[in-house]
């Protein structure tokens, strides 16, 4: 071969190499600067364990099977958000265990990124039991977190960079109990949120087994006042607001300028109590065969976030949570009896004789699910929105 033949075909070769780095370098670095880029819908951060779930009634100490799955408010939230088609992200710590690693693949099959959260090589992922105390829908669960990966969270474990690029934030409540790092990371989560003017989503989830109701006041008050939405149990807001009737607690919780209260009343429905409105008590579907209650609040949560989403009047987002919270209650587990975005069918025993047909229910319930347009779904209710019925932005 003569030497220009060579310089020729080494030329060729060092351009076809090149070429086959480039269509590499595409492959493997393009969607990562593009996965980097990208906007997310909603981000949560909030401890999540594995669950075991007595198969059986009774005490746990007469149960042999049960049945394993993820459980934890933020994710019950997030994945809530991720099922109806949002581009989601969870983060938290998890123990450098099986457990771990088991909520991590689980949580990343829903299709929510997972890049933020940090494995602790120190600590056990918590888990807990779930024990049902008759064929009905009573439940009690046994924790076991008090050393866990999550409650070693601090405000460092926070990327701003991260927040930054959600429209809605989610930070879960009961994480600030858990541990002093953990509140405070809780607070920098929130405080970044406020920083670059998202959307806070905040349910207070009080759990006075963890501290008293001093305590959780001067913990949860201060995040409420800061948050956009606050969605507590009715029960708790009476406790938190020290009133011992709900009017009074929703007043108190305006003149301490926590403006948008949407108050969860289980099986009564919900109250929505926007500030310098009238609170508007909206019922609940009528369930004639609930199954277990367990996460449906987290649920409602969400459903009520995938509202704010599709930028939907406020009576909307309550009824879409109502929607997602009614569908919780008909199976055992959290996550597998969240609906999928396709609609109602594709519940697992899902049937239309379940859920009474009072109020044209049943017809809302399917606008819920069938993902209707905004002037639609007004038809269907027979609400028209205000100016006035739109989120009080503090920020």
């Amino acid at each position: 071969m003569q030497p220009s033949q060579y310089n020729t075909v080494n030329f060729v070769w060092a351009m076809l190499c090149q070429d086959c780095l480039v269509a590499n370098l595409l492959t493997f670095v393009r969607p990562r600067r593009i996965i980097s880029a990208a906007m997310f819908d909603a981000i949560s951060m909030g401890e999540s364990m594995v669950a075991f779930e007595a198969q059986s009634s009774g005490p746990l100490r007469e149960v042999d099977d049960f049945k394993k799955w993820v459980g934890g408010a933020a994710d019950n939230f997030i994945i809530t958000l991720a099922r109806l088609g949002f581009n989601c992200a969870w983060f938290s710590r998890v123990g450098d265990d099986e457990f771990g690693r088991f909520i991590i693949r689980w949580i990343r099959g829903e299709g929510v990124d997972v890049s933020r959260v940090k494995i602790d090589p120190s600590r056990p992922t918590g888990v807990f039991f779930v024990e049902h105390r008759s064929t009905e829908s009573s439940f009690r669960c046994y924790f076991y977190r008090s050393n866990s990966a999550a409650a070693a969270m601090t405000p460092e474990d926070i990327d701003e960079e991260y927040v930054a690029r959600s429209r809605i934030i989610y930070p879960e409540g009961i994480m600030t109990y858990c541990s002093e790092s953990a509140r405070r990371a809780v607070e920098r989560l929130v405080d970044l949120a406020v920083k670059h003017d998202r959307i806070i989503i905040f349910d207070p989830n009080l759990r006075l087994i963890m501290a008293s109701i001093e305590t959780s006041r001067t913990i949860l008050v201060p995040l409420m006042q800061k948050a956009t939405c606050v969605l507590p149990g009715e029960d708790e807001l009476r406790l938190l607001m020290d009133c011992e009737d709900t009017s009074a607690a929703i007043q108190r919780a305006h003149s301490l300028g926590i403006t948008n209260l949407v108050i969860k009343a289980g099986a009564g429905g919900a109250i929505l109590a926007p500030y310098g409105q009238e609170p508007r008590h909206m019922p609940s579907f009528a369930l004639t065969k609930p199954v277990s209650p367990m996460g449906a609040g987290d649920c409602f949560v969400g459903g009520f976030t995938a509202g704010l989403l599709k930028e939907q009047p406020l009576e909307t987002c309550v009824r879409w949570g109502k929607c997602r919270r009614c569908l919780l209650h008909h199976g055992l587990r959290t996550i597998p009896r969240m609906p999928q975005h396709g609609g109602i069918g594709e519940v697992p025993g899902w049937k239309r004789g379940d859920i009474a047909l009072r109020r044209g229910a049943w017809h809302k319930l399917c606008a819920c699910q069938g993902g209707l347009s905004q002037h639609e779904t007004q038809c269907v209710s027979g609400n028209h929105p205000t100016h006035d019925d739109r989120i009080h932005h503090k920020r």
